[in-house]
């Protein structure tokens, strides 16, 4: 977990302040938030909130500083990167469960935004089982 914290300390977060932005932004987040694996179309957002398209999406923009799309994006990466880190989900698992039709669309999406593939960026950001036992040791030695 300690990783999954070092991680999220260094993610970009869209800025949306609660409390302070408009509550119909407050619930848009949430119903994203809500519907990561079955992602809804920026449309039926609107239409949930009582909004035409085009004043959803200025209003959200205004609020937050980002497109609805691009922050359901954002959000459905950001729980990939938790799935990645702290289950031994396989990428195709992560992909369904992140809202994406298969493995290769949710590749293509994450390394466009990370730099590099889920299955590396997993290699990566997750120590090795001797390098835990390296580290726990070294943590015992030092006390």
């Amino acid at each position: 977990m300690i990783i999954v914290k070092r991680y999220f300390s260094n993610y970009y977060f869209p800025k949306l302040t609660f409390g302070r932005s408009d509550e119909r932004v407050d619930r848009a987040v949430r119903i994203m938030e809500g519907h990561l694996s079955t992602p809804l179309p920026t449309t039926e957002l609107a239409r949930r909130l009582g909004l035409h398209f085009n004043t959803f999406t200025r209003l959200f923009k205004r609020e937050t500083g980002h497109p609805p799309w691009n922050y359901y994006n954002h959000l459905r990466m950001q729980r990939a990167v938790l799935l990645l880190l702290s289950t031994r989900f396989s990428i195709k698992e992560i992909a369904e469960e992140t809202g994406f039709c298969d493995r290769y669309h949710f590749s293509r999406a994450f390394a466009r935004r990370h730099g590099v593939g889920p299955a590396r960026f997993r290699l990566i950001h997750t120590p090795t089982i001797s390098t835990t036992v390296k580290e726990s040791s070294q943590a015992r030695i030092t006390r």
